[in-house]
């Protein structure tokens, strides 16, 4: 088991004994809708749903603050293969690389604004043992998450709230767990809250970015061969390899539905430093950046 885990392990035991007073002074207050407009049946976290959250939250912050320039290799693992395709091998089989991956299948996106709801539908297919990549076997269908949690069509697209709202409602969550919006702060802070979500509780996260914007280097491998334009686009985070050191060597592995809208459908990889770059983007639709719900 590698020291992280075991890190996370050991953390998330030492919270979980915390009493609820001691939790009291927490900032718990709900963050306004971010990217689209807003939820039209906002439902706040409960307070059991923002301890567990709080629980996360203490964890990444200390993850963070251990990445440096020196932090990309744990002491006790040798450094990964430098060639792309060796580094998946290597990270996906003898487990010698700092890695880790949840297995998420993608599914293609049923309308042009149905990201929100493509992710979500991944997300709850994870949590409740769906194991394909054929895109008519889901729990719930995109139509039903949109009508009845996140109202994509109601609102145009789909909120962080909205989002969080539609993974939590839907998906069979860990003990001690519980699906909350966030704005990110930095690089480091981004690139913790995949290892703590992945590596603690084996859970996915998603993210809104913009995947290949107009005159902007930075762009999602899985928009590469689309035309750029200007959007708001949500993606399932699914793994990472390497720890946060500003290079683009540490990768985020995730699942895009836009097959055919502008991008692909599938799994894909990039490095997190540019997956960062396209999530605190901003354009006209994506006007709020930096959100994820994790």
């Amino acid at each position: 088991m590698s020291r992280i885990r075991l890190f996370i392990m050991a953390f998330a035991l030492v919270m979980t004994l915390v009493p609820a007073a001691a939790l009291a002074a927490d900032p718990t207050a709900e963050v306004a809708p971010g990217p689209a407009t807003g939820h039209v049946a906002y439902q706040p976290l409960t307070r059991a749903q923002l301890r567990s959250v709080a629980v996360r939250d203490r964890l990444a912050v200390q993850l963070a603050a251990t990445f440096g320039s020196g932090g990309s290799a744990a002491p006790d693992r040798p450094p990964c293969p430098s060639s792309p395709g060796s580094r998946v091998e290597a990270a996906t089989g003898s487990g010698s690389c700092v890695s880790d991956f949840v297995a998420i299948n993608p599914r293609q996106q049923v309308k042009w604004n149905y990201c929100g709801p493509a992710t979500v539908q991944q997300v709850i297919n994870f949590t409740r043992g769906i194991s394909t990549d054929n895109n008519a076997v889901n729990i719930f269908t995109q139509q039903q998450i949109s009508d009845w949690w996140l109202k994509t069509d109601a609102n145009g697209g789909t909120s962080p709230s909205a989002e969080r709202v539609g993974m939590n409602a839907g998906s069979r969550l860990p003990a001690g767990f519980a699906y909350a919006e966030y704005r990110i702060v930095s690089g480091a802070d981004w690139h913790s809250r995949i290892v703590t979500d992945v590596t603690g509780w084996n859970m996915p996260l998603t993210a809104v970015v913009a995947p290949h914007d107009v005159n902007f280097d930075s762009f999602l491998a899985s928009w590469a061969e689309g035309k750029p334009v200007n959007t708001g686009h949500w993606i399932v985070v699914r793994g990472y390899y390497l720890n946060w050191d500003g290079t683009r060597n540490p990768l985020v592995y995730y699942t895009d539905s836009s097959g055919g809208l502008g991008g692909s459908t599938g799994r894909f990889y990039d490095p997190s430093f540019t997956v960062y770059q396209t999530l605190i983007k901003t354009n006209a639709v994506h006007s709020q950046g930096r959100w994820i719900v994790w």
